[in-house]
């Protein structure tokens, strides 16, 4: 792909803080409008300036407990609790915490998430301009990006999708910045970015393979220069997750992993054991909400007592056929009661709130292994159900819908012509973009940089699809901005080279 400048001609200047102070405005209007539309409703909100959700307030309640308390834990069971999120967004919160007050921290995170999405949109110019050599499409891509509320649904959350695709952008405005320029400097920078994100989103650090790809097609010739920047870039880019890591270990005597939603010494739902219970459904279930609404209704009951095998047999005929025809009743029977007893063992563990002890998590691994019989069981009976249909599920379930989350799209306004009409525009633009992504991936030798981009987003979707599944439609929110500008820039240079052969002599 031939370079393009990242500097601007002086009159579209006038033309880009023009989009930008829009979309802040826009951005605003629209977040504001369903704070009121929320309110109006009754739904609560957090402290009456964010929308409250059921994961946010584990990203809040380690800074609010270190300001209260001058620690992040104050009790054996907060101290594994307070490691379930990286420090990242909980560390953003706590400077405003100590800025603003307690009062105020909220109102001043979600000014920042607001300015830091115009910081990002001012930026994406540079991305789209270097994917697109027409200036004026190259903006309206930005100002199209800008205008649509999926770009900034989430900026009145306190989950870390509020900034993760401001700072997307920002990282690859950066890096791709420093491939136009061949700057040593700018990688480093553009890694530095990248520890941010990391330490906010974990799952994020499939932005390394374009850093990694893009310092290579520049320094392949220049070996030492090669090395000693991957090296740099891999230190720099993993110094706040890694010190995390290693205070972990010292305060817990073990290693904790980017994301240890399941810990042996917590009590609770989310323990290893329920990760093998949905290790099974996830063959035949793509949606995790459903999964849930099964088995935590299940787990209350077993934990408040009630182990009768009427709620076991009552689990059990509530699962579709293309698993119950093929799996043994009796070795479902054995593992849901099973799960059922290893689940009451807890009631006086969480009753007294204390850490639960190795001979519980012991008795829980032979109940993990039941489960894991059965999904193997499943697997070996519906090959084709578990390896292509349910992740397709999944897959449809991802990119089928317009992700506009927001209370006025999905409540308020819903069903009218407008809305009706936005929800096309933005399922079309959202879904196509993924698409187009992934198809970008195989266009390696004539657009080495596109390809590069758009693979850690294919990554992202097989991992989502086929390993995770039960995902979340704003789990690929923070790689929107970055597939919406491959998408561009795929289509502008397919059209391009279309239009060269064309006009070019028979």
């Amino acid at each position: 792909m031939s370079r393009v400048t990242f500097s601007y001609f002086k009159p579209t200047q006038i033309l880009k803080t023009i989009i930008v102070l829009a979309s802040i405005l826009l951005a605003y209007f629209i977040q504001e409008t369903n704070l009121a539309a929320l309110r109006e409703d009754g739904v609560s909100l957090r402290q009456e300036q964010t929308i409250k959700t059921a994961d946010d307030i584990s990203y809040l309640s380690p800074a609010l407990t270190y300001y209260n308390t001058g620690s992040i834990y104050v009790d054996e069971i907060q101290k594994y609790q307070s490691i379930t999120r990286s420090p990242g967004y909980g560390f953003i919160y706590g400077v405003f915490l100590y800025t603003l007050g307690q009062d105020n921290a909220l109102s001043g995170l979600k000014w920042f998430q607001l300015l830091l999405f115009g910081l990002s949109i001012y930026l994406f110019f540079g991305i789209s301009s270097y994917f697109i050599k027409n200036t004026l499409l190259a903006y309206t891509v930005v100002a199209l990006y800008a205008a649509l509320p999926f770009s900034h649904g989430f900026i009145y959350y306190t989950l870390t999708e509020g900034i993760t695709p401001s700072l997307t952008i920002i990282y690859f405005y950066l890096l791709l910045r420093a491939h136009d320029v061949k700057s040593q400097k700018t990688f480093l920078w553009s890694a530095f970015v990248l520890a941010i994100i990391i330490a906010v989103r974990p799952f994020l650090l499939l932005y390394g393979i374009p850093l990694i790809g893009l310092m290579y097609l520049d320094f392949i010739k220049e070996k030492k220069q090669l090395v000693q920047l991957l090296i740099f870039s891999v230190v720099i880019s993993w110094v706040f997750m890694g010190a995390w890591q290693i205070r972990n270990y010292v305060v817990l005597d073990k290693f904790t992993g980017l994301h240890p939603i399941y810990q042996k010494e917590v009590p609770g739902v989310f323990r290893q054991v329920h990760a093998d219970v949905w290790d099974f459904y996830k063959g035949f279930e793509h949606k995790g909400d459903r999964f849930h609404e099964s088995i935590v209704p299940f787990w209350q009951k077993a934990v408040r007592g009630d182990t009768a095998i009427a709620q076991v047999n009552k689990l059990i005929a509530s699962l579709p056929s293309v698993a119950s025809d093929v799996i043994s009743s009796q070795k479902l029977r054995a593992a849901f009661s099973s799960y059922q007893k290893v689940t009451f063992l807890q009631q006086e563990f969480l009753q007294n709130e204390k850490l639960i002890p190795d001979w519980v998590y012991k008795k829980e691994q032979q109940t993990s292994l039941l489960f894991q019989d059965l999904t193997r069981d499943f697997q070996r009976n519906q090959p084709f159900t578990y390896h292509i249909k349910t992740p397709l599920n999944v897959f449809v379930n991802l990119l089928g819908h317009s992700s506009l989350s927001l209370y006025i799209f999905q409540k308020t306004y819903r069903g009218t012509w407008w809305m009706e009409g936005l929800r096309i525009l933005s399922f079309l633009l959202y879904a196509g973009s993924f698409l187009l992504c992934l198809i970008a991936v195989f266009f390696w030798r004539k657009l080495p940089e596109l390809a590069l981009i758009a693979l850690p987003i294919l990554i992202a979707i097989v991992y989502l699809c086929y390993f995770q599944r039960g995902t979340e439609e704003r789990y690929l929110l923070p790689f929107l901005p970055i597939a919406f500008a491959v998408a561009a820039g795929l289509k502008s240079r397919l059209f391009a080279q279309l239009r060269a052969n064309k006009d070019s002599p028979s």
